[in-house]
């Protein structure tokens, strides 16, 4: 996944250890913690507000897109069954699944 070079610099600068960010009392960030600060920065630069989910989902896409096996992105997005992967991801699953047949249709009338 390509990132922005300055987003890079921070990642590589933080310490290894069980967790990338801490939370305001160390330890894990909280999901209500994030989209808290989530929410105020999308309110600071003007950008309509979403959730968590969105940027899950946007990565997960993007995996399957490029090639990477449903198995493993369901492994790396951290859901306990490829049903439920699939379900949160099901309009993007049929718009693919749509675009890949056209596809396949178009290089079969071309050959």
């Amino acid at each position: 996944m390509p990132l922005h070079p300055k987003v890079e610099a921070v990642l590589r600068a933080q310490p290894i250890g069980e967790w990338a960010f801490l939370g305001p009392q160390g330890g894990r960030i909280k999901e209500n913690y994030a989209l808290l600060c989530l929410k105020a920065d999308q309110s600071k630069i003007g950008v309509p507000e979403c959730g968590l989910h969105g940027f899950r989902r946007f990565f997960a896409t993007n995996m399957l897109r490029a090639g990477v096996d449903v198995e493993t992105v369901r492994q790396w997005g951290g859901w306990k069954s490829l049903e439920t992967m699939l379900r949160y991801l099901a309009d993007v699953v049929v718009k693919d699944s749509v675009r890949a047949m056209d596809e396949a249709v178009r290089r079969l009338a071309a050959s």
